[in-house]
């Protein structure tokens, strides 16, 4: 009798996934079943023989990173100061030895990733931002205040303005990039701090093959203030230029 892992999937629950780094196209999920001891995991790309998969696209808040080694025990690390690699003051620790980049974190709703995403403050009233900066007959019955407003360089702000949500403050980074990004030249690991919330989206590719040729994608956010049309991204650059990156492991 073939085994069937169990891909229960529930608001509010703490769940793990995690990505091999052998084979970085592949987003694993750890079901709530163990077999011989063990968790058993499954690729949430695959729909298995008994119809069931996971949904296209999971939600996540208050994410933990980390890595899977050999021997299956799981290092999180969301300190910079417990292991500065890159001062050589601890040992590093050889890339080998490392079989998994996973995260955890607790399943929420669609709307509650959108507005995760902390807001730069706004400045700007709903009049001069839903009728003001549009209407050019508005603008003519306030002549003082457009006169003021671009005096002080307010005005081109306000029309540059755009209200940001997790959507538009993220990039969509593919696993592979994900795992190969964060992976330094000396074989140690990056590891990024605690994040806000997370989207993954997942290419279902229906197929009885042990392989799925499709590559899911990460979207995180962090709890830093983006300034600017910066964007979050699970790359070394970002993590370190806002200190969000852990210890490397």
């Amino acid at each position: 009798m073939s085994f069937m892992p169990n891909l229960t999937y529930t608001m509010d629950k703490t769940y793990t996934f995690g990505i091999p780094v052998d084979k970085t196209n592949q987003l694993l999920f750890r079901t709530t079943r163990m077999l011989d001891g063990k968790w058993v995991w499954a690729n949430t790309q695959k729909v298995y023989k008994n119809s069931a998969s996971l949904r296209s696209s999971l939600y996540l808040k208050d994410v933990q990173f980390g890595v899977m080694l050999q021997d299956k025990s799981t290092l999180y690390n969301s300190s910079w100061d417990v292991c500065e690699q890159y001062h050589g003051n601890y040992p590093a620790r050889p890339r080998e030895k490392v079989t998994h980049f996973i995260f955890k974190g607790t399943a929420i709703s669609r709307d509650m990733f959108t507005s995760s995403y902390k807001k730069d403050p706004c400045n700007f009233s709903k009049f001069q931002l839903n009728h003001l900066r549009y209407s050019k007959s508005i603008q003519k019955s306030f002549p003082n205040l457009m006169k003021l407003m671009k005096q002080k360089d307010t005005w081109l702000k306000l029309v540059n303005h755009k209200d940001k949500d997790a959507w538009t403050s993220t990039w969509a980074d593919t696993t592979k990039y994900a795992v190969k990004n964060l992976v330094n030249y000396d074989s140690s690991w990056l590891i990024p701090k605690n994040a806000k919330a997370m989207e993954l989206n997942v290419t279902i590719r229906p197929t009885n093959k042990r392989d799925t040729n499709g590559q899911s994608t990460i979207r995180t956010v962090f709890n830093h203030v983006l300034h600017g049309n910066s964007v979050y991204r699970l790359s070394r650059s970002h993590l370190r230029s806002h200190d969000t990156s852990g210890a490397a492991a």
